[in-house]
């Protein structure tokens, strides 16, 4: 479950990696610090990282993604139409209770914003699920199979998730990856899926994985770093 300490680093990190690219890099400097992968990997394309022999493809599965940034837009003073404000709320995943409905007496406020005086407005929750992930494997088992560099031997994926697993959803996650790879000639020979609190390496080839523990200040130091590095290119 996640905590208040988990939600408070995971806000740092997004404010340093709003986009696309710092997330890139996010990925691989995470990777790169385990010794995951090489060291001397460079910014490519298709993949989105790679050397002569490796090819790092990354992505993010974040369902909340899109609410961070609908949030981060308003606060009590610029609501406008809150009917209109309401269901873009929900749309994203969020959900909008009135604070006379009896269950706003049971909730863990923390939870929760207060943007209009009838409405108590509750953040979306934490997947434990890994169907978003998989999705994002699936997608990228497509492009890696269609229009990926022929010179390139090896090919890894990174993928950075909000959603917090248990080590007996992890081995679910194992067969559902090789399932999903099974569909495919050519297979990623590592699935490196990084959470808030760890890390696991999906070993394909010999169809094993291992936990890496990982910390929030970690993290966030790698975070704070990768944002470093990009303002200084």
């Amino acid at each position: 479950m996640t905590s208040s300490h988990d939600i408070i680093c995971l806000g740092d990190i997004m404010n340093h990696n709003s986009d696309k690219e710092h997330f890139e890099y996010l990925i691989k400097n995470m990777l790169q610090h385990y010794n995951l992968i090489d060291s001397d990997l460079h910014k490519s394309e298709k993949p989105d990282f790679r050397n002569d022999n490796l090819g790092l493809e990354v992505t993010r599965a974040d369902q909340t993604l899109g609410f961070e940034g609908f949030i981060s837009k308003y606060n009590k003073d610029n609501i406008g139409n809150i009917k209109k404000f309401n269901k873009n709320f929900e749309k994203l995943g969020g959900r909008v209770l009135k604070k006379t409905d009896p269950v706003v007496k049971i909730l863990d406020l923390h939870d929760t914003f207060h943007y209009h005086e009838d409405y108590v407005y509750i953040i979306p929750v934490y997947s434990e699920t890994f169907d978003f992930v998989n999705k994002k494997i699936e997608d990228k088992l497509i492009r890696l199979n269609s229009i990926y560099d022929e010179d390139i031997k090896h090919y890894y994926l990174g993928i950075f998730t909000t959603i917090y697993a248990r080590e007996d959803n992890i081995k679910e996650e194992l067969n559902e990856i090789i399932k999903l790879q099974s569909y495919y000639d050519k297979k990623f020979e590592k699935i490196i899926i990084i959470f808030i609190d760890k890390l696991c390496e999906f070993d394909l080839l010999n169809n094993t994985y291992r936990i890496i523990e990982n910390t929030n200040e970690q993290l966030n130091n790698i975070s704070i770093k990768t944002h470093e590095e990009l303002s200084n290119q």
